[in-house]
């Protein structure tokens, strides 16, 4: 199980910290990021936007499901793309991300995030 933020960790990037919170809350969310980058990945793309996929999880859980609200935070993409990288093979490098605050946090923590998230 992932260990939890020090103080220090959660100061340099409390973004991160709410994502992470976020994630462990609603698996769901991972999930179909990973289907539609994955689609998008065989369709032949070389690399494909987040906030695309982003978008395209908000019409499927706000349109297409009943019974199911919740708010999904842009501040979470960079970290969404990150983990799908990190977690799929198939997907390393798919997406372009910038540095974020506490980018050497992230990276140092990617060992004790699950193999299959």
């Amino acid at each position: 199980m992932f260990e939890p933020w020090t103080q220090a960790e959660e100061e340099m990037n409390p973004i991160l910290v709410k994502f992470w919170d976020f994630h462990q809350c609603n698996p769901r969310i991972f999930s179909l990021y990973q289907q539609y980058a994955l689609t998008a990945k065989h369709s032949k793309r070389g690399r494909y936007s987040i906030a695309v996929i982003t978008e395209i999880i908000r019409w499927h859980v706000d349109i297409e499901t009943s019974g199911w609200e919740f708010k999904l935070s842009n501040s979470f993409r960079a970290y969404y793309a990150r983990l799908l990288m990190l977690c799929d093979p198939e997907l390393a490098g798919f997406f372009t991300v910038c540095k974020v605050p506490g980018e050497d946090t992230w990276w140092n923590h990617k060992k004790r995030f699950p193999k299959v998230a």
